[in-house]
């Protein structure tokens, strides 16, 4: 009888979850933007999203006062690869390096992503598995700093 309570808890909090998640999709009107933007402030959020990289960059080194020898600046490395005499000698050796770097990082993503759906398929369904292995996922979010909410949000009962 204890099975038959678990489960019916069980489907209640998932029916509970399931109508917050749509009460919160239905709230939201889509035809209607969150923020009216005008056409000029759409032009200056692109350019400040663009610019703002290279700005950090700047202020970094600017901040830690490295020598534009270990840490050239954005300016030094714009024209270093585009304006400068042997720039295009620059850019065929940054091709090459992209080249051999390529392949290594895509086939690092693919294999991670797969092993995240891997591991997200399996704790569908195994839950007893992934129950038995949240302890160790918890160490290690630990050591990352994770964000605990999160966790007691998804694992009730662990959090």
């Amino acid at each position: 009888m204890s099975g038959i309570a678990t489960a019916t808890r069980s489907a209640g909090r998932l029916q509970a979850t399931t109508s917050q998640v749509t009460l919160a999709a239905v709230q939201a009107d889509p035809s209607k933007p969150l923020v009216s933007i005008s056409p000029s402030g759409k032009a200056m959020l692109l350019l400040g999203a663009a610019f703002m990289p290279f700005f950090l960059w700047w202020a970094a080194l600017a901040i830690t006062q490295l020598s534009p020898i270990v840490a050239p600046g954005p300016l030094r490395t714009f024209s270093y690869i585009l304006i400068s005499p042997d720039s295009g000698a620059a850019r065929a050796v940054l091709w090459q390096a992209l080249g051999e770097t390529l392949p290594i990082a895509a086939l690092g993503f693919v294999t991670g992503l797969g092993a995240a759906f891997l591991l997200a398929a399996l704790s569908v369904l195994a839950p007893t598995l992934s129950r038995a292995l949240l302890p160790v996922l918890e160490f290690g979010d630990t050591l990352s700093g994770g964000n605990h909410d999160n966790k007691r949000r998804l694992f009730p009962r662990a959090g």
